[in-house]
């Protein structure tokens, strides 16, 4: 089993927060288990892999550019492709919850006791990554109340079905199945390269190769399957390790601009804000440090 060590940041009726980290080495996938609650689980650094279906057949990359969707009772393996470990921080809602804010996005015909999540994966985006960031450092610097750690995690939850429900609407119905599914595995394969190494500098022939494609063919079917090209997919998982290390005061953001394949400190700074609204430095300021009153 994978050795997992779970830290509990709050526990409420409407939601609970939890810190995960796992240092399981390079593994297959392993026993089945399944969702307690409905979950969104946001993979903040390292990489694993989630199989769904017979014979782990659906296959999803856990890695910082997406947020994981479980409905209650959901079965599902984990695996690992590096020996790198991971850490997640996952928010457990109530079902009856989760269902209510579902249903406030889905269409006319979807049955009132259908589970809330209707797909396994969303893109974390800018909107959801820094209030989720900003409410775990406030949970952990022991500032958060009640009512703010509720309203701010069904603000994300509301969110992120908004975007599922977006995604399951708009989806291509026409392809073949198959084909479906060797594209889907081809850009999922992408996704776990990246996430194993984020700062290295690849080019695309030598990521085509590693995944036995064309330069072109990868190009063009991580942009279907993504909804965005590999070289803003590896800087948008650059910029979630980021937002999740500028916690560490004593980090200096140059060195962790370096640190993460950033070309200069210059260059992370204008990506971030770009990206996120405000500096990093004005965003790590924001975040609730220790013994703050």
């Amino acid at each position: 089993m994978p050795r997992c060590h779970n830290h509990v940041l709050y526990a409420g009726p409407l939601v609970a927060v939890r810190d995960s980290h796992c240092f399981e080495r390079r593994s297959g996938p392993q026993a089945e288990t399944h969702a307690s609650r409905a979950r969104l689980q946001f993979t903040r650094t390292g990489v694993y892999v989630t199989h769904q279906g017979g014979r782990g057949r659906r296959t999803v990359v856990a890695e910082p550019g997406h947020v994981l969707l479980f409905n209650e009772g959901q079965p599902y393996r984990v695996s690992h492709p590096t020996d790198d470990g991971d850490t997640s921080t996952v928010l457990d809602f109530s079902s009856v919850v989760a269902r209510e804010v579902a249903a406030r996005h889905a269409p006319a015909a979807w049955p009132d006791d259908a589970p809330p999540f209707r797909t396994r994966h969303v893109r974390a985006t800018p909107a959801l990554l820094l209030p989720l960031h900003r409410l775990r450092r406030a949970l952990l610097s022991g500032v958060a109340s009640s009512i703010e750690v509720d309203e701010t995690a069904l603000a994300i939850l509301d969110a992120v079905v908004q975007d599922a429900a977006r995604t399951c609407d708009t989806r291509p119905v026409a392809r073949r199945v198959s084909t479906r599914r060797v594209r889907r595995e081809l850009a999922e394969a992408v996704k776990a390269r990246l996430a194993a190494a984020p700062a290295a500098d690849l080019t695309l022939p030598a990521l085509a190769r590693e995944v036995a494609a064309s330069p072109s063919h990868l190009a063009r079917t991580f942009r279907a399957e993504a909804g965005m090209p590999i070289h803003q997919y590896l800087l948008r998982l650059r910029l979630n390790l980021a937002l999740d290390r500028l916690a560490d005061p004593s980090t200096p953001l140059a060195v962790l601009a370096l640190d993460l394949g950033f070309a200069s400190h210059a260059h992370f700074t204008t990506t971030f804000r770009r990206t996120f609204g405000v500096a990093p430095s004005d965003a790590r300021r924001s975040l609730p440090r220790p013994g703050a009153a």
